[in-house]
């Protein structure tokens, strides 16, 4: 792994990159899965103000952490309880997102963001950590297969701009007990 990478909380003065990164990942990762139209749409300073808003606020469910590549924001991930209704939220945790810029792919960043969240989400005292991924994110998917993420069978449709998408919830166990 990559010993040039630091993660840090992010700070609400990190909105814009975020914003940047959420967006350039997205248009990267869903193009041919989410409609060209929904991806077009994405607006940078929009999605900054959702940052700086969140990022200000002190939030017990929800932490961002960010990834720095050499001293630049590089990607970042959100981890907190599950937000399923029918969770036990005592054991089960969730990495809500991670993002990756994608002119650092292959180079650790993603590795190290999630290896930070599950010893986090596990130091909280969760057993179990959950997320979704979207059915045809065939890249996302063997990414968190690598981590030790496996497919428990549930699924849902999300609805992205007028998409309706199927997910897929992955999940990793303490001791990853399978």
């Amino acid at each position: 792994m990559n010993d040039n990478i630091l993660i840090r909380l992010a700070r609400p003065d990190d909105a814009m990159i975020l914003a940047q990164i959420h967006i350039n990942a997205w248009r990267e990762a869903y193009k041919g899965i989410i409609s060209d139209s929904v991806l077009q749409k994405l607006d940078a300073g929009e999605r900054a103000g959702r940052f700086y808003k969140v990022l200000s606020k002190s939030v017990d469910t929800e932490e961002t952490y960010v990834a720095e590549l050499h001293g630049r924001i590089a990607g970042f991930m959100t981890i907190g309880p599950d937000r399923v209704s029918d969770a036990d939220i005592n054991n089960n945790g969730e990495v809500w997102g991670i993002y990756i810029a994608p002119r650092v792919h292959r180079l650790g960043v993603g590795e190290k963001l999630m290896e930070f969240g599950k010893a986090k989400l596990f130091a909280l005292g969760y057993t179990a950590i959950r997320l979704w991924v979207l059915e045809k994110n065939h890249e996302a998917r063997k990414f968190y297969e690598t981590m030790n993420f496996h497919p428990d069978g549930t699924e849902k449709i999300m609805e992205i701009g007028s998409d309706l998408l199927n997910a897929v919830r992955y999940e990793y166990r303490k001791q990853n007990q399978w």
